[in-house]
């Protein structure tokens, strides 16, 4: 008696409260379900008292339990054939229902509508007619048989009772009609979904291709400025410094790294970004190692393990030399199982690509160090060989001439001392004159060229050309007064500040002031960009870059004063201003030094 109570219990509570994982058509056919349970048995209870209240109880009791029953089977059915049957063993049991409840007469005839709507939802159209017909038979026999008049026909029991068939046959017409608009609404919906999915999949390809656009873009012009800083003939280590953070940045590692190995009386060296002192030792002395034993082996590696670490590494080679490795953290087993095959791929390249350019331009400085030792040693045999023709020649002559005329000095006039001594004057004054035509042959001061202030506008205006921006150079400067040093470090941080300007402040306009005055020289750098916190910058360690950081530095270098003012939305200034007071070319030339 407690379980069926606790049943009955369970399935009012099912009554009240379906479970919302049911779909739109169960929990339509379970509202109405137990909707015309409860009314055609309330009706049940207050009709004619044929039977005792406690048989008409009995008989709501078991109708509700055979509804939950099968309405479980329902929702729990997954097959057409399943569906069918359970719906027939309903229509029957209903019908026999009509049996104790007054056939045509019972409240229950309209509850039998429920086999009709499964059938409409679920089953084609021949089955709900199927229903119908036996339905309708089956109640006009049992009324006929058991609660009709003695000698009524057929035909008169469908006219007495024809308002009660017509209108449940009626009602059914309006199911199915329902059921096939609910059925095209189902379709439309579920071609709804399928456009709704599609869309999504669209936007998500629209979404990773843009997200893979700027990821190229920021590739772009992180290898755009590795190129900038190459072509300004930095030095090597302040290059590779540059590749490690472009390194990181492009194949969006934690870490990155550069090692160098021995070579030429040379220490191997190591540069990284994100590894602490010790792990860039113990990697140098693994590499190290490493480049030990593929040499004897002739093995290449392309991933390294050690110390819980994980990289990927190629080797900086050119066709003549292996220089070391690059390489990235994150290379493990899970790591590449868990990204597909073709970004997997594009990576290796892209790092084998970085590999090689930085072979490029350690090669490229090599030959430019080797290029320098010849040009000093071919400028030396010039300046020896034009000395020995023509100011050695002179300097005899002019030796002889003075000789002579310190032998004969006594036997000559005055005035043929003086045309002699105006002879060795004049010869001295073209001898002095060729020894400085051989020294400053190549000097840019001695024909009113200025090298330094073409540099500086052939690289602004391919500048500006490449990021389509308009650049406004204001050149005020005698070069005589600015050491080559000096001269280089301006060159660097005019590059830097041009570069910061568009890549990170996306700036239209740029206007570049240098000028000088008798004891400073000042830069200015003023662009119309979006700006930033300078407070935050400056005082983060990190969020600086480098870029910034080699500006300061080399401000420094020359004891210069470095400002930078910014606010976010209107641009950025960066006022860098050097004293002269330190030893130049000029200030030599000025003492009386080497002219």
């Amino acid at each position: 008696m407690s379980a069926s109570l606790r049943y009955l219990i369970r399935q009012g509570v099912f009554f009240l409260n379906p479970p919302r994982d049911l779909d739109a058509k169960q929990k339509v056919l379970t509202a109405y379900r137990y909707i015309s349970w409860f009314i055609t048995s309330l009706f049940y209870m207050m009709g004619p008292p044929r039977n005792s209240y406690m048989y008409k109880l009995v008989v709501v009791i078991a109708l509700f339990v055979f509804s939950t029953i099968i309405l479980d089977y329902y929702i729990s059915s997954k097959e057409i054939s399943s569906i069918r049957f359970v719906a027939a063993i309903e229509t029957l049991g209903l019908t026999l229902l009509l049996v104790p409840t007054g056939g045509l007469d019972s409240p229950f005839i309209w509850y039998a509508l429920n086999p009709v709507l499964i059938a409409l939802f679920y089953l084609r159209g021949v089955y709900c007619i199927i229903n119908l017909a036996f339905y309708l038979i089956a109640s006009v026999v049992i009324s006929l048989e058991l609660f009709s008049s003695e000698g009524m026909t057929v035909l008169e029991l469908i006219r007495e009772k024809s308002y009660i068939i017509l209108v449940y046959i009626l009602v059914t017409v309006a199911m199915r009609l329902l059921a096939s608009l609910v059925k095209q609404l189902d379709q439309q919906a579920a071609e709804l979904q399928r456009q709704k999915q599609a869309l999504c999949s669209i936007n998500e390809e629209l979404h990773e291709a843009n997200s893979l656009a700027n990821r190229s873009l920021g590739h772009i012009m992180s290898l755009y400025h590795i190129l900038e800083t190459f072509s300004s003939r930095e030095e090597t280590h302040s290059i590779l410094e540059q590749m490690v953070h472009s390194t990181a940045q492009i194949l969006e590692s934690r870490a990155s790294f550069i090692w160098i190995s021995s070579h030429q009386a040379k220490p191997m060296s190591i540069l990284g970004q994100g590894l602490t002192s010790w792990q860039m030792d113990t990697l140098s002395n693994y590499l190290d190692k490493l480049t030990k034993e593929e040499e004897e082996k002739r093995k290449k590696r392309s991933a390294i393990h050690f110390k819980d670490s994980s990289y990927r590494i190629v080797p900086i080679k050119s066709s003549a030399r292996f220089y070391g490795y690059i390489g990235i953290e994150g290379v493990s087993v899970q790591f590449k199982t868990s990204r597909k095959e073709s970004q997997w791929n594009n990576e290796l390249k892209l790092l084998n690509f970085l590999g090689d350019l930085v072979a490029i331009i350690l090669e490229r400085h090599e030959l430019e160090k080797l290029s320098s030792k010849l040009l000093i040693l071919e400028e030396q045999n010039r300046i020896g060989n034009e000395i020995h023709d023509s100011v050695s020649q002179r300097l005899f002559s002019i030796l002889c001439g003075v000789h002579t005329l310190h032998v004969s000095w006594d036997s000559l006039d005055e005035v043929t001392i003086n045309q002699q001594l105006d002879l060795i004057e004049q010869s001295t004054k073209e001898t002095s004159k060729e020894l400085r035509s051989s020294i400053y042959q190549l000097s840019t001061t001695k024909n009113g060229v200025k090298p330094f202030k073409d540099n500086l506008e052939i690289y602004l205006n391919d500048f500006a050309s490449l990021n389509t921006i308009e650049v406004n150079f204001d050149y005020r400067v005698a070069e005589e007064r600015i050491s080559s040093s000096l001269k280089q470090a301006l060159y660097r941080i005019i590059r830097e500040a041009a570069g910061n300007a568009v890549r990170h402040g996306h700036c239209s306009k740029l206007d570049i002031r240098l000028w000088i005055n008798e004891a400073s020289l000042e830069l200015t750098v003023t662009d119309n960009g979006s700006g930033f916190n300078t407070a935050l910058i400056l005082q983060d360690e990190e969020g600086r870059g480098l870029g910034l950081k080699n500006m300061q530095v080399l401000t420094q270098t020359f004891s210069g004063l470095f400002e930078l003012s910014s606010s976010e939305g209107v641009g950025t200034t960066l006022q860098i201003k050097f004293p002269l007071g330190c030893e130049t070319e000029y200030s030599i030339k000025r003492r009386g030094g080497a002219a």
